[in-house]
């Protein structure tokens, strides 16, 4: 499975090296085959081994940028690494690279037998296709029109006066923490049904809620938040 998913998608085995002072991408031919070894590690090892396996780096130049490992912790439970360039893959591209992945494996291992799954379409474009028509793209007049056009929309941005309980640095450090809280299942199938029925995306709600919140906190109603978006113009 793992095998078809590197040579369906070139850039799991695209190397980038230096040609003139500028970078150059060479695709490599699929694989004769992908040997995979697998270690036996105690239960208790898992997380250790994962971070060792994530920490490993990827030679952008010598390849490979996508690396797998997989370990035994029992006859029947393995934890398989999927390690992946960001160079090639964002965060939509691995959904993507995991559900044909799942598709592949249940189809290598007959556990769609009694309901085969259709099999996988050929990829009608390559990443290189894509990045060649978007580099030809910004080439002409397009480019400077979309920066002009952010350069209006984003000057002389508010600061939130956010109340904190602590100063706000004068130089920005970065630090931070991440808090994760699971909302009640009412709640996330009720803003999902608004969010269809509205014709609205589920993200647009989220900010709908955190600029509820800055503006009460604040009283402002300009509010700039940064977002996380794929870029995607085209399926």
């Amino acid at each position: 499975a793992l095998h078809t998913l590197t040579t369906r998608h070139e850039a799991l085995r695209t190397r980038f090296v230096e040609h003139n002072g500028l970078p150059r991408q060479i695709i490599d031919p699929p694989p004769a085959d992908r040997p995979m070894t697998v270690v036996d590690i105690p239960a208790d090892s898992v997380d250790t081994w994962v971070t060792e396996q994530v920490n490993r780096r990827l030679g952008l130049a010598t390849g490979p940028v996508f690396r797998t490992a997989l370990a035994r912790i029992a006859p029947d439970d393995h934890v398989l690494v999927l390690v992946v360039h960001h160079i090639v893959a964002d965060g939509w591209s691995v959904g993507i690279l995991t559900t044909e992945l799942t598709s592949l494996y249940a189809a290598e291992t007959g556990l769609t037998a009694e309901n085969p799954l259709p099999e996988l379409p050929e990829p009608n474009i390559q990443p290189a296709d894509h990045a060649a028509w978007q580099r030809a793209r910004l080439d002409d007049d397009e480019f400077t029109r979309q920066l002009d056009h952010w350069r209006t929309t984003l000057a002389d941005l508010p600061t939130i006066e956010f109340p904190t309980d602590r100063p706000r640095p004068a130089h920005p450090t970065g630090a931070g923490a991440r808090v994760d809280r699971l909302l009640p299942h009412d709640l996330t199938s009720a803003a999902h049904r608004y969010a269809r029925t509205n014709h609205v995306s589920f993200l647009a709600i989220h900010h709908a809620a955190l600029l509820t919140v800055l503006h009460r906190y604040t009283g402002q109603t300009d509010l700039p938040i940064g977002s996380i978006l794929s870029g995607r113009t085209h399926t």
